[in-house]
């Protein structure tokens, strides 16, 4: 079985190995990352804008990889929420015979000073300060591992 990730990223294309091998746990897989692009910004800064990347990934891969049996799109996106900014992922699936599914992660609230968004763009510029204190790296383990168990899920 041909899946095809719409990223070259490697926890993205693990994370869809894994999943896949869950769930077709006898099939011999070919998972294979491609470069493609989201059409929006590197940032998405919506709920909307993120689903759409993936949508458009998905898309991409499957036109530059026409033969596969999957086609993955896994766009990640932080929002403005009323009292901190957040962080979630939106993940697109396509088959072969043209079925869809879509999934999103939970959201995971972002330190204050980690990210700003000015004049509607986002900015980690702040992430190396909140990084280099000690409960912000505890803190950032624990969302890696709820990301990895988010983009696993699929």
């Amino acid at each position: 079985m041909k899946i095809i990730v719409a990223s070259e990223n490697p926890v993205k294309i693990d994370a869809a190995k894994r999943g896949f091998e869950r769930v077709f746990p006898d099939e011999r897989l070919e998972v294979t990352g491609v470069k493609t692009e989201s059409g929006v910004a590197d940032q998405p800064l919506s709920d909307e804008e993120c689903l759409r990347g993936a949508v458009n990934r998905v898309a991409g891969a499957h036109s530059s990889q026409p033969n596969a049996s999957y086609w993955i799109g896994i766009e990640s996106g932080v929002e403005e929420l009323s009292s901190f900014c957040g962080e979630f992922t939106w993940v697109h699936i396509e088959d072969s015979t043209g079925r869809v599914g879509f999934a999103r992660s939970a959201t995971f609230p972002l330190p204050h000073d980690a990210f700003t968004i000015e004049g509607g763009r986002g900015s980690f510029a702040g992430c190396r300060r909140a990084l280099q204190r000690d409960w912000y790296r505890k803190e950032a383990r624990h969302h890696r591992r709820a990301y990895e168990g988010c983009y696993n899920a699929y």
